[in-house]
């Protein structure tokens, strides 16, 4: 895995695309401008990583869909800057499984989800950004897969499992020796947890909820883990295209990426989420570009505000 580092004014910058929804190839003209859209983001913002939440391509239908999914490694692949994938329900509905997404990864160079622990034929890692200095980790962004469709037919979607919760506290363990030494964090995934519906749309908050949150019926424990082991600011999603918001939910903002894909449903305007993390803060700033230039829906993640215990 390639070293990343913050700069030398202490910042890393993130471009977050998801919701792709690349359709079969060769690609009609709403996949191109999918395509397009990313190469023009990525030259523009210059960021340090590139993150993808999820859904890159359409599987059911398609009859080749590793071509698809070839294509659009191929494109991140050619700008030079590092990616990291995490996989979404549409990924992988039909001709093809998560283990052969992971087997095109792995042969791409630019591409981060090569060292992840496989559970339950779910990738899981974390990516390690160093201080300017190159002398310590200065955050780490943890990567889960959040499954697909829920097969206790429950509700529609799956949850983080608890083996994935698990093993995201004995990763934390290892970026620090003990528990006051926190990191600045992210973690990204696709599918929404359910607390996502607890945030409070107010004035806190920022950006459009136009549609319900798509999370999974039963709650499998990890933001309490997120909140507990307390190094995570903030967890970055997709799924609902017309979801865009974020906001603070007892110190951890819960946020959207803005849908990328031309080819699926949704009203807003197609961009990416620009996440700027700065070196040695408990803080993070972001913002969504969209396809037309426009900067808009601008939020700042300041020092936790939540209720620390004293032992």
């Amino acid at each position: 895995m390639k070293k990343l580092k913050f700069n030398e004014n202490g910042q890393f910058k993130i471009v977050q695309f998801t919701d792709l929804h690349v359709g079969a190839y060769p690609f009609v003209e709403e996949d191109l401008q999918t395509l397009k859209l990313m190469e023009k983001t990525i030259l523009e913002e210059k960021p340090d990583l590139v993150v993808v939440t999820g859904d890159l391509i359409w599987s059911e239908g398609v009859k080749d869909p590793l071509k698809s999914y070839e294509v659009v490694l191929d494109v991140l692949n050619k700008t030079g800057i590092p990616f990291a994938i995490v996989h979404g329900n549409h990924d992988t509905e039909e001709n093809i499984t998560r283990s052969d997404l992971l087997k095109m990864e792995e042969t791409i160079e630019q591409a981060l989800s090569k060292d992840g622990e496989d559970i339950k034929g779910r990738n899981n890692y974390s990516i390690p950004i160093y201080t300017s200095s190159e002398e310590t980790v200065g955050s780490v962004l943890y990567m889960l897969d959040s499954g697909a469709h829920d097969l206790y037919e429950i509700g529609t979607y799956e949850w983080i499992l608890p083996e994935q919760v698990s093993w995201f506290l004995r990763e934390a363990k290892t970026y620090h020796e003990d528990s006051s030494n926190k990191i600045p964090s992210l973690s990204f995934f696709h599918i929404p947890l359910p607390e996502y519906k607890n945030i409070n749309l107010s004035n806190e908050t920022v950006g459009v909820k136009n549609e319900e949150i798509c999370s999974p019926e039963l709650n499998s424990g990890f933001y309490t883990a997120l909140f507990e082991q307390g190094d995570v600011m903030a967890t970055f999603v997709g799924h609902d295209h017309d979801n865009d918001f974020c906001g603070n939910y007892h110190g951890i903002s819960l946020g959207y990426g803005r849908v990328s894909g031309f080819n699926c449903y949704g009203e807003l305007t197609r961009g990416a989420r620009i996440i700027t993390l700065s070196e040695q803060k408990y803080s993070f700033q972001t913002y969504l570009k969209l396809s037309n230039g426009e900067e808009t829906n601008h939020y700042t993640h300041h020092e936790s505000t939540r209720k620390e215990v004293i032992s």
